[in-house]
């Protein structure tokens, strides 16, 4: 019924590195997959990579609008690969989603789906845009363990050859992407209700 991915992620922001019990609440389960996971670092790429098809081409731009918060997520993946080395996964998704949130907020702040109207601010939105995905891809390399599947499906729309955390420094520059398509989708409560109700008539 549902991306078993979205079990992998939910679990995992549960877990601490102790052997404790963990409750598996549907509300709760739908409210995180929605804001973390669609919400917040979906979000990001769906944002940059639709005006970057609409008014470039699909390709990103030869420079970073913002070098020094894309330096502050290569930063951070120190104490992210701390967490996991400790297996503190509920605190490396923490981390990661306070990535996703600066992020976000970047995006807002620069408004590149107001600076794609004039075609004298295109050059500028590409920039964010751009900026926007390097910082998509760096949470996609600090997510990709707990979800290895949409790691997969990024470094496709992305034309990589892989995910590299040691060269996670390096940005994206001066290539064209493969047009946009939705990699996660919301849960919704029917499809909670249909997959319950299965397990129900079992």
């Amino acid at each position: 019924h549902l991306n078993p991915e979205y079990l992998r992620y939910y679990l995992a922001s549960k877990l601490n590195g102790t052997s404790e019990d963990i409750d598996l609440n549907w509300d709760d389960f739908m409210q995180k997959i929605n804001s973390d996971c669609v919400g917040k670092f979906i979000n990001i790429a769906s944002r940059c990579a639709k005006l970057l098809d609409s008014y470039c081409h699909n390709q990103l731009s030869d420079a970073l609008d913002d070098s020094d918060l894309f330096n502050s997520f290569v930063e951070k993946g120190r104490i992210i690969e701390e967490a996991y080395e400790k297996q503190y996964y509920s605190q490396a998704i923490r981390y990661i989603m306070e990535l996703a949130d600066r992020a976000n907020q970047y995006l807002a702040q620069k408004t590149p789906w107001i600076l794609a109207k004039d075609e004298n601010t295109h050059f500028e939105m590409q920039k964010i845009c751009t900026t926007g995905l390097n910082l998509f891809k760096m949470l996609t390399i600090y997510l990709e363990p707990i979800l290895p599947k949409v790691a997969k499906e990024v470094i496709q729309f992305l034309n990589l050859k892989d995910l590299s955390w040691k060269n996670r420094a390096t940005p994206l520059l001066s290539k064209k992407i493969q047009r946009y398509y939705p990699l996660l989708e919301r849960v919704t409560t029917k499809d909670i209700e249909a997959m319950t109700q299965s397990i129900r008539d079992a």
